[in-house]
């Protein structure tokens, strides 16, 4: 699809009304905000909770929408740019999580939704095709994560009330069952082209252009590689005290115990079935779960270059 049809086509608006972003301007609002820029345009408008994502595609799909806009965290329109990718119609990814990494790579920095929609309506969009990861045949633009993090993140969810039982003692007595079940050990086995087998804790593999925003600054000089980061601290001291960070901050990493290189693939095994965070979205992959790197791997809508949103 070219600027031209971009810039033309029936869009439909499928809302996480859970996102954080979303409950803090009002569903109402946001879906005011793309009715009054995209007027007939906008042939549909569904909102519900993330796991009625893909049913909810498949109503502005059938009223008539040949792109699909979604609003909610990195996982959301992942899973939404999955289906996409399965049944060849046009996604994008709006800022309505937290981080909102795939939707800053596609709208700027300190695109808000009013503003996109703004952009939209004004027709200063392109459709281009972004880097991707896989997993075992599932997509991530963001990164991908094993060991301790998936574990830690969902500390993090329960001590800001995202997952149940929550606050600050449901959080700290996860973080204290980690360590008795081993989650700290360096249980996560990783085979990559031109280095040694190793172990560790945990495993951080990011795409390309998000270097700056998850890793270190600077971009790596392979795009067509992962950019890897692999903790293997060791001690129980040291292993709780990086636990706390990462659950109470969004620190988890110390430089001094951080191995990082940059590979098209490999391979991550360890306990089965392997817990896994894609995009944010932590789920179990039977091992071994080899990653892949995809260049131009799909298209999605974004805004022109000099568009601005």
């Amino acid at each position: 699809m070219d600027e031209t049809a971009a810039a033309a086509a029936p869009l439909g608006l499928v809302v996480n009304k859970y996102a954080g972003t979303v409950r803090r301007l009002g569903l109402e609002a946001v879906e005011k905000a793309f009715r009054d820029a995209l007027g007939d345009r906008l042939v549909a408008v569904e909102s519900g909770k993330g796991a009625e994502m893909p049913r909810l595609v498949a109503k502005v799909r059938e009223a008539g929408a040949r792109i699909v806009l979604p609003i909610g965290g990195d996982g959301t329109c992942t899973a939404i740019a999955e289906i996409a990718r399965a049944e060849g119609f046009v996604a994008s990814a709006l800022p309505g999580g937290t981080k909102n990494i795939l939707a800053k790579r596609l709208w700027g920095e300190t695109a808000t939704l009013p503003q996109i929609a703004a952009a939209i309506g004004r027709g200063m969009v392109r459709v281009q095709n972004m880097d991707a990861g896989e997993a075992n045949g599932r997509l991530f633009f963001v990164g991908a994560s094993f060991g301790m993090i998936p574990h830690l993140a969902r500390a993090r969810e329960r001590l800001r009330g995202r997952a149940q039982p929550s606050g600050l003692w449901a959080a700290l007595r996860h973080v204290i069952r980690l360590g008795r079940r081993g989650l700290f050990a360096p249980r996560v086995a990783v085979t990559a082209p031109g280095a040694e087998p190793f172990r560790c804790a945990a495993l951080m593999v990011s795409v390309r252009s998000i270097d700056e925003m998850l890793f270190r600054p600077g971009v790596k000089p392979d795009p067509a590689s992962f950019d890897c980061a692999a903790a293997s601290p060791e001690g129980w001291r040291a292993l709780s005290w990086l636990a706390l960070r990462a659950t109470f901050t969004d620190t988890w990493r110390d430089e001094s115990q951080i191995r990082t290189f940059n590979v098209p693939d490999l391979t991550v095994e360890g306990r089965n079935p392997l817990v896994v965070a894609l995009d944010g979205e932590a789920i179990a992959l039977r091992g071994p779960v080899k990653l892949t790197m995809l260049q131009d791997a799909i298209p999605l809508l974004g805004r022109m270059p000099d568009g601005g949103a």
